[in-house]
């Protein structure tokens, strides 16, 4: 996790303008104010890196893993087939929330947070306990 950090961050904070972070296209040199293309990679390597997003068609699998010097990292309205997810990951555990979109059923989800398993029922909050390390594995 450290090593994939320290790539995250040379390769993200060139690119950074202040006075909010966006990300530019190039190195402080352009005035184009948000490269959306950029940004999407950025996203990506937080939802497959760090987070752990793994698409499955039976279940919602997560095998998070984030840089020490982390406190946490929070998505809300991640949408994921036809559910809303809220996520909150912090060194130690995992909080979630599954909303339903567009199945009004309430049906429940399978979810998989590296080893633990359990199914989820929707408008309910979970928090699992994760533990350090999990990422050698």
């Amino acid at each position: 996790v450290a090593l994939a950090y320290e790539h995250f961050q040379k390769i993200n904070k060139p690119y950074l303008r202040p006075p909010f972070n966006m990300l530019s296209e190039q190195s402080r040199t352009t005035r184009i104010p948000c490269y959306m293309m950029f940004a999407s990679g950025t996203l990506q390597s937080l939802l497959y890196g760090f987070l752990g997003f793994r698409w499955r068609e039976d279940e919602l699998y997560l095998m998070p893993s984030l840089p020490d010097n982390w406190r946490q990292i929070e998505y809300r309205g991640l949408k994921w087939k036809g559910r809303e997810l809220d996520l909150k990951i912090n060194q130690t555990k995992v909080s979630l929330m599954i909303k339903e979109v567009e199945d009004k059923r309430q049906s429940p989800v399978q979810v998989r947070i590296w080893d633990y398993s359990f199914k989820a029922i929707p408008n309910h909050q979970y928090e699992v306990t994760i533990k350090r390390g999990k990422e050698d594995q």
